[in-house]
């Protein structure tokens, strides 16, 4: 068997978006016991080496840059610059290839994704995917790499799971590191595993957002025997007396639209009245007993409360970060088309260690 090297082509590929087509299609459905490896016989073949080659996927060819089809295996793809095709991996039986120093530009592999791997299962350990130091340009809402999903979760090929838990870092079986992800504020995805929506609920509820309540107490400024202002009135809190300011500050803090407030004499008993914005406490004298406060809100006046975490169809990479799978790779703003232009060019006139 011949193994092959592609290098310094300008390839282009118009295809119809029926067509799974990429601009280099690769298959390996047959072993052939050959030398060609290291000189002993082996159905080890080769390295296939592809680099070098600037490569077109218009049409939104499904099969990426490079189509690494059924069983395509050991190959090593560096340094081309694509521009709409994205990375194949993990295809039926395919396995051990290394993708590093490439730069994809707003790519697409079955969907608007930079790395995509076969979504019923992963290779064997030992044969894992791997990609790095690679550039994916993309836009708002786009996939950086997609994996196996949540539907093949627990099945398995001699003991290695087919899906991926995000909740179980050690369940995603690629090497990803060193990546550099280009997208409008860095709104692009990992999308594909198992409980995406909880990890990006737990990863919102780390740090306080804004429009989040505050928490109890937080921001607010005591005067005590003092009342609001009148006006903007949000209303007394229902149920029994307040038992202290601590406590009314606590419902303040529940409501993203509260400003301010006065824990208040009503006859012997006190109860807790909030305010939303402008409301300002002033030294409004004869109020003994009462404690007004000031908060600062977390959202406008009279807009409703806590909106939940979005319905995550992935994990943003911010969050896909946080698992520490993929060290090294960062989040950057989208370049222009002209530095585009340049990355693609440097990457293609880049030499030195083809090394995997």
């Amino acid at each position: 068997m011949v193994r092959l090297q592609a290098q310094s082509n300008r390839k282009s590929i118009s295809i119809l978006r029926s067509c799974p087509a990429g601009a280099i299609n690769t298959w390996d459905r047959v072993p052939f016991l050959t030398t060609v490896r290291n000189g002993t016989p082996s159905y080890v073949p080769a390295v296939t080496n592809i680099h070098h080659n600037f490569l077109v996927s218009d049409g939104d060819a499904d099969g990426g840059a490079i189509d690494n089809d059924d069983g395509s295996s050991w190959y090593l793809e560096h340094h081309n610059f694509a521009v709409y095709g994205g990375a194949k991996m993990g295809n039926i039986d395919g396995h051990a290839k290394v993708t590093h120093s490439n730069i994809y530009a707003f790519p697409n592999v079955y969907g608007k994704n930079c790395f995509w791997n076969w979504p019923g299962w992963f290779p064997l350990p030992g044969f894992e995917e791997t990609f790095y130091n690679n550039a994916c340009i993309m836009d708002a809402g786009q996939s950086y790499i997609t994996l196996p999903g949540p539907g093949n979760h627990g099945a398995s090929t001699h003991g290695v799971s087919k899906g991926c838990d995000f909740k179980v870092p050690s369940s995603i079986k690629v090497h990803t590191h060193g990546n550099k992800v280009y997208g409008p504020n860095g709104d692009v995805l990992v999308s594909g595993c198992a409980n995406a929506e909880a990890v990006a609920a737990a990863s919102a509820a780390e740090p306080q957002a804004e429009g989040e309540p505050q928490a109890e107490g937080q921001g607010c400024r005591l005067f005590e025997d003092t009342d609001c202002s009148s006006g903007n009135d949000l209303g007394a809190v229902p149920g029994p007396p307040s038992a202290s300011a601590e406590e009314c500050m606590a419902e303040c803090a529940k409501n993203c639209a509260c400003a301010a407030g006065v824990w208040g004499k009503s006859g012997s008993v006190h109860r807790c009245y909030l305010k939303a914005l402008p409301s300002a406490v002033g030294p409004i004298g004869g109020f003994k007993g009462n404690v007004a406060f000031n908060c600062t809100p977390t959202c406008e006046p009279h807009r409703p409360h806590p909106r939940k975490p979005p319905a995550a169809s992935g994990l943003k990479v911010a969050d896909w970060l946080k698992l520490g799978t993929d060290p090294g790779t960062t989040i950057q703003e989208l370049p222009s088309t002209a530095e585009i232009i340049e990355m693609g060019m440097a990457a293609l006139a880049e030499t030195g260690s083809l090394g995997r």
